[in-house]
């Protein structure tokens, strides 16, 4: 079903307004799920949305840096919508990598954030190579070799400023992230085969049996997932691995190079402008149309969506929004789960 961008923005809002945001917090707050559906990523949009409700009621405070030096500081999020924190790191950042060139911000204490890459992008848009690193926890993902859920989803995303705009990768080290479990469920559909486990570590399809998710790419995804729960965890002074219960036990990383720290800024543009187009114009695999860098493919969506200024959504992703503007519990009602 079509939604205007305009209508769909306006639901979104509405629904943060009647439990208790600011316009201005709400506009913040909407703006990554809206983000996520209009580029295509559907597990981090609307289905994301409904989980929002116990975050709202569990804000203690504003963002505080409590570690402040030179280059680096630390952020205690005060159990903050990860929205609003990650913002609030994002232009911490920029300011500190104005001024050394290259900058680390570490948080705690946050709810998720959505989409990392969406803040890779911010970052990379204001002239910094960035790269964004967050704890997908509570256990969700396997180890390798493993069935138990250890393990955070452990995203990261990378940004590249050019001359074009920005290239940013944004990708989990699960097989899947944890919110198309939660996509399938309210679509009334099966999951992917051999990508998720039950509880007695079998490979299931059905949402509702899910308890673990396996890494990607074998045993490599599952050293960079076991990595990245250390570097968003013990080093960020968050809790990692089976001590990270909740969405408040996450630690977010981010950090900030200036392009020319190395190099000259105009030849890495062109370093990274020869890149591309090598890449672009290569052989292409029988079948394939055209070969696509990181974040080619749901900027392209973007971009539709955003010049036909409508979307397509899921008629009862919509009813259930109605549903939680009349104060409806969805996530309960539909078993989604962090």
């Amino acid at each position: 079903m079509k939604i205007s961008l305009t209508d769909l923005k306006l639901k979104l809002e509405t629904i943060l307004r009647y439990k208790g945001l600011s316009a201005h917090e709400a506009e913040i707050v909407a703006e990554p799920f809206i983000r996520a559906e209009l580029s295509g990523k559907k597990t981090h949009g609307i289905t994301k949305f409904f989980l929002i409700d116990e975050a709202i009621t569990m804000r203690e405070g504003r963002p505080e840096i409590i570690k402040d030096k030179m280059n680096y500081a630390l952020i205690d999020a005060h159990k903050e919508l990860g929205y609003i924190t990650a913002q609030f790191a994002c232009d911490q950042l920029i300011e500190k990598a104005k001024k050394f060139d290259n900058a680390f911000i570490a948080v705690n204490n946050s709810y998720y954030f959505s989409m990392a890459g969406m803040y890779a992008e911010k970052i990379a848009d204001a002239g910094f190579i960035s790269v964004v690193l967050c704890n997908g926890g509570p256990a969700a993902v396997a180890p390798f070799g493993g069935v138990d859920p250890v393990l955070g989803t452990n995203p990261i995303s990378i940004g590249i400023p050019t001359m074009h705009g920005s290239i940013v990768l944004d990708m989990a080290t699960s097989a899947a992230p944890w919110g198309e479990i939660n996509l399938a469920k309210l679509e009334c559909r099966s999951l992917a085969d051999k990508t998720f486990l039950d509880t007695s570590g079998e490979f299931t399809s059905d949402p509702q049996k899910v308890e673990a998710i396996i890494p990607f790419g074998g045993h490599k995804g599952a050293g960079l997932n076991f990595m990245f729960e250390i570097l968003t965890g013990a080093f960020v002074s968050a809790k990692m691995g089976l001590r990270s219960k909740n969405g408040y036990d996450l630690g977010f990383l981010f950090m900030a190079f200036s392009p020319d720290m190395f190099s000259s800024q105009s030849d890495f543009n062109q370093e990274v402008e020869q890149l591309v187009l090598d890449v672009k114009n290569g052989r292409r695999v029988i079948g394939v149309d055209e070969i696509f860098i990181p974040g080619e493919k749901s900027g392209n969506i973007y971009r539709k969506n955003i010049e036909n200024n409508s979307i397509e959504i899921n008629e009862k992703t919509l009813e259930n929004l109605d549903i939680l503007l009349q104060g409806g519990d969805v996530k309960k009602e539909m078993n989604l789960k962090e």
